[in-house]
């Protein structure tokens, strides 16, 4: 097989994978080089962008949108998420944007309200220090974890009373 033959087969492994979900331009790269040399995956890389199918803007409000809706999270855990992924910080700042303390503490609410349903615990300290456990785990600052969880503890009370 010549080089043309292996990019052509490289392309339609990366289509392939985009097919599936967005990916970053660090990740197809990475996949295609495990299979073929990286002279092909970069040829992929630079027609797949060229031509608008890859784009780490792109995939970086992908993720922050599929983050939102299923595993909600801190906007630095987000970046180091996607910093892990290799989009670079400039397309990250882009993507995320200006993210208010108000937005960061409301998302922190709803992480709160959601996972104090599953704590069974119905003493306070136990409530308040496995609720604050979960946000910052989530990368959700110390104050703004405390605030909801407060939230959520007094939620709890006044759904009870």
């Amino acid at each position: 097989m010549n080089n043309h033959e292996f990019t052509n087969k490289a392309q339609a492994y990366a289509l392939q994978l985009l097919a599936r979900r967005p990916y970053s331009v660090f990740e197809i790269k990475q996949k295609v080089t495990q299979r073929f040399s990286s002279e092909s995956a970069g040829v992929v890389v630079g027609a797949l962008t060229k031509q608008g199918l890859l784009d780490d803007i792109v995939f970086a409000e992908w993720w922050r949108e599929s983050r939102q809706r299923t595993k909600p999270r801190s906007a630095n855990m987000l970046r180091r998420e996607l910093s892990a992924k290799g989009v670079p910080t400039s397309c990250i700042d882009v993507a995320l944007g200006e993210h208010s303390s108000d937005e960061e503490e409301a998302t922190a609410r709803q992480v709160a309200e959601l996972f104090s349903r599953q704590v069974v615990a119905a003493e306070s300290n136990t409530f308040r220090r496995k609720v604050w456990s979960h946000l910052r785990r989530r990368g959700f600052p110390d104050s703004i974890a405390r605030r909801a969880v407060v939230s959520a503890w007094e939620s709890r009370i006044s759904e009870n009373t």
